[in-house]
């Protein structure tokens, strides 16, 4: 059928087979509609609590050898609070700190990326 012979009350979704349906035949419009999750409870009644799953549960951890180390100080790096971003300042030049300190450091810096 063409476009323009379709009520204007008609929905026609090809992608997933309801073509020609009309509002009512879907449960759509009208002053009777029932609001389907998300909206505000019936005058009287209480809100439902929404349940976490356990995704979404908040973990407790125990602090990171990198989180230690930050709060002490005893890292060669400072956050750099520049604008709107954050970044990562070597606290002196790369080019002073020797292989064996950089190897020693590679494993707590991947031990930071736990941090929530």
């Amino acid at each position: 059928s063409s476009r323009g012979s379709q009520s204007s009350s008609a929905l026609s979704i090809s992608s997933v087979g309801v073509r020609g349906a009309g509002l009512a035949e879907l449960g759509g419009g009208g002053a009777g509609m029932q609001s389907r999750g998300g909206g505000k409870p019936p005058p009287g009644q209480p809100k439902p609590v929404k349940k976490l799953g356990a995704a979404t549960k908040l973990q407790g951890s125990a602090p990171t050898v990198f989180r230690k180390m930050f709060e002490r100080n005893d890292l060669p790096v400072s956050v750099s609070h520049e604008g709107t971003q954050n970044g990562v300042r070597w606290k002196g030049p790369l080019d002073s700190y020797d292989e064996a300190e950089l190897l020693h450091l590679c494993p707590i810096f991947f031990d930071g990326l736990r941090e929530p």
